[in-house]
């Protein structure tokens, strides 16, 4: 993944599964940007599955 603001490649951190009200699935990534001159600190995606169980 490309840093939105100086496009250099992010360093990913770690992933989370997320759970929310038993409706919602999905996972959570988490980046950090590697060039010290740039001010973004961490990008955070989440990205969702939805699903029926009947």
């Amino acid at each position: 993944m490309d840093c939105p603001k100086c496009k250099q490649q992010m360093l990913w951190g770690s992933d989370f599964d997320l759970e929310d009200d038993e409706i919602q699935d999905g996972i959570q990534s988490f980046y950090t940007c590697r060039n010290k001159n740039c001010d973004v600190q961490e990008v955070i995606i989440s990205t969702y599955s939805y699903y029926n169980e009947e």
